[in-house]
C-alpha cells in the first residue's frame, strides 16, 4: 500500500515497486473521488498539458518593464470544483481545492478530467500574469495538447474569442485579455516570446516568428524571429545549442546555408538580454538593419 494522501491509500501489485507519483499524477488519480464537477487543474493542469509557466526569472520583469512576481502557486495535488466552500480551499486531505470558473474539461491521462487552456492559465493568473501569460497562450496557440495527446494549435482569434466572451467580473480576466492581446502564433518557445517582447520594446516594428525558408539545397528552415523583406533575423540559443554536439554542428551548417542565401542573422543568448550594455549592442543592430 502507498500512501497517495492522508487518508487515500493505493496498491500496486506485489511484483511490482511503486512509482513515487508527481503532483499532477496524483491529482489526476485521485480526481474521480470528487465527483463530475471535479477537474485537475493549476499547475498540475499545466504540467499535463505542457503549458510552460516561466515562474522566476526576475530578470526578464526588468527587462520588460513588468512588476517581478514573488511567491509561487501551490505544489501539491490540485483540483477545481464546483461545490467547494470558500473555507475549505485547502482541503484536509493536503489536494488543494478550489472553485473553478465552469468551462468545460478536457481529457486527460487515464481518463481523468483536466482544465482545457483557457481555465488553466486564467486560473493561475495570480502567479503568471504579465509576459508570463503571453508565453503560455504563445504555448498554447502553436503547441496545445488536445485531449488525444497530440498536438491542436488553436486559432489565436478564438483563443481571444473565448477570453473576451468570458462572463464580466472573471477572477483574472483583463490580466488574461491583456496578456494574451500581446501573443503571436507560431512562436515555438517561452524565450522566443521574451526576445519577440524585448524586441517590441525596442521600438521596432513586430517580426515574424519561426519563419520560413527554402534554401537552394532544397532543406526547409525556421528562422526565430525574422523581417523577410529585409532578410533579417534573430536566433535565440539555449542551453541545447552549446551543450549538444550535434545541435551545436547543425545550427553552425544553417547559419552558413541562410548567410549564404543572403540573410543576416544576430544570435542571441540570455546575457545578451541580461547585460544592459550587451543588450544596447543588440538595440543597436535593430536600429541599423531592422528600423523602427
Amino acid at each position: 500500500m502507498h500512501n497517495l494522501v492522508r487518508g487515500i491509500w493505493a496498491q500496486w501489485p506485489e511484483d511490482m515497486e511503486h512509482p513515487a507519483l508527481t503532483p499532477w499524477e496524483i491529482a489526476a488519480v485521485l480526481q474521480p473521488l470528487w465527483g463530475p464537477t471535479a477537474a485537475v487543474s493549476g499547475t498540475c493542469a499545466a504540467s499535463i498539458l505542457q503549458i510552460p509557466l516561466m515562474t522566476g526569472l526576475h530578470w526578464v520583469d526588468e527587462l520588460l518593464g513588468e512588476p517581478a512576481i514573488y511567491g509561487a502557486p501551490p505544489a501539491c495535488p490540485q483540483l477545481r470544483t464546483r461545490e467547494v466552500p470558500r473555507s475549505r480551499e485547502r482541503d484536509r486531505t493536503q489536494v488543494h481545492v478550489h472553485r473553478g470558473f465552469g468551462l468545460a474539461p478536457q481529457r486527460g491521462p487515464w481518463g481523468c478530467a483536466v482544465t482545457g487552456p483557457l481555465e488553466t492559465v486564467l486560473q493561475l493568473q495570480p502567479w503568471i500574469h504579465g509576459w508570463r501569460t503571453t508565453a503560455a497562450v504563445d504555448h498554447i496557440l502553436s503547441k496545445n495538447l488536445g485531449p488525444d495527446g497530440t498536438s491542436m494549435p488553436l486559432p489565436s482569434e478564438a483563443f481571444l474569442q473565448a477570453v473576451k466572451a468570458l462572463p464580466r467580473g472573471t477572477r483574472g480576466k483583463a490580466r488574461l485579455a491583456m496578456a494574451a492581446s500581446r501573443c503571436a502564433a507560431n512562436t515555438w518557445s517561452p524565450m522566443e516570446t521574451v526576445l519577440r517582447l524585448a524586441v517590441e520594446s525596442f521600438g521596432v516594428h513586430a517580426p515574424e516568428p519561426n519563419h520560413c525558408v527554402h534554401l537552394p539545397s532544397g532543406r526547409t528552415v525556421y528562422l526565430d524571429l525574422a523581417w523577410p523583406h529585409l532578410r533579417k533575423a534573430l536566433e535565440y540559443n539555449g542551453a541545447v545549442h552549446f551543450q549538444d554536439r550535434t545541435t551545436y554542428g547543425d545550427e553552425m551548417h544553417r547559419f552558413n546555408a541562410l548567410r549564404s542565401a543572403g540573410w543576416e542573422i544576430y544570435f542571441v543568448v540570455a546575457e545578451d538580454l541580461k547585460d544592459r550594455q550587451r543588450r544596447r549592442a543588440l538595440r543597436r543592430w535593430l536600429a541599423t538593419h531592422v528600423g523602427p
